[in-house]
């Protein structure tokens, strides 16, 4: 199941979704250009460009795991419960 992805997002990373069978979109944001963003300011065209794309994804790689995070995940402790989505890919990435 792929969630939306509710982030602070700092950088200009764009990651474009994993085709099917490629890996795992983990989580995603919102498809909806108007509804990306919670709070704050950004251009318009940030908004469209990043609508739908891949915040958090699973590639297998040899015999190991890839967890690839758009943001830094654990960006000063500023949001509740994402470092979760890092512990689970240091944790339990393996296991898969």
């Amino acid at each position: 199941m792929t969630r939306d992805c509710q982030v602070l997002v700092d950088s200009n990373r764009i990651f474009t979704p994993l085709e099917t069978g490629a890996g795992r979109n983990v989580a995603l944001y919102n498809a909806d250009p108007e509804k990306v963003m919670v709070s704050g300011f950004a251009w318009e065209e940030s908004l469209r460009q990043i609508a739908g794309k891949a915040c958090i994804m699973h590639q297998r790689s040899g015999n190991g795991n890839v967890v690839a995070f758009a943001e830094d995940i654990n960006y000063r402790a500023f949001q509740d419960g994402t470092n979760l989505f890092f512990l689970n890919a240091v944790f339990f990435g393996p296991g898969h």
